[in-house]
């Protein structure tokens, strides 16, 4: 029987997973402080891999914090490096992961505040 691994992220609830769109080893988190009420909250990068074939294993590999709940995420399907976040104070956030994680100063690239509540899902853009 195959071992289901877990990873936990101390006091901050999970709200949006998903893996990189060209890299199936790698996964984006978006967590929060107090079940999304109030706080701060965290993009988190997991690694996924295989030891063997019976057991995986995901590991933190590196994570943005941000002053607001970030409550979904979606991968940019054109730039494999950049992510889109909808989040608690009504912004959405784009995001970049680059390879090296400390080439570029840690926040977003770019935020829009366009909604007077909290924004609960963001899509990049549709496929097909």
């Amino acid at each position: 029987m195959r071992q289901i691994s877990r990873l936990y992220t101390p006091n901050q609830q999970c709200y949006g997973v998903q893996y990189a769109p060209n890299n199936n080893t790698i996964i984006a988190c978006v967590t929060c402080d107090k079940f999304g009420l109030s706080g701060a909250a965290s993009l988190c990068f997991i690694k996924h891999s295989e030891n063997t074939f019976l057991e995986s294993k995901f590991s933190i590999i590196d994570s943005y914090k941000f002053g607001s709940s970030l409550f979904d995420l979606d991968w940019s399907h054109s730039d494999p490096h950049l992510l889109v976040t909808a989040n608690g104070d009504g912004s959405i956030a784009i995001w970049k992961w680059p390879t090296d994680p400390h080439s570029y100063e840690r926040k977003p690239l770019h935020i829009s505040k366009q909604h007077s509540r909290e924004v609960y899902s963001a899509k990049w853009e549709p496929i097909g």
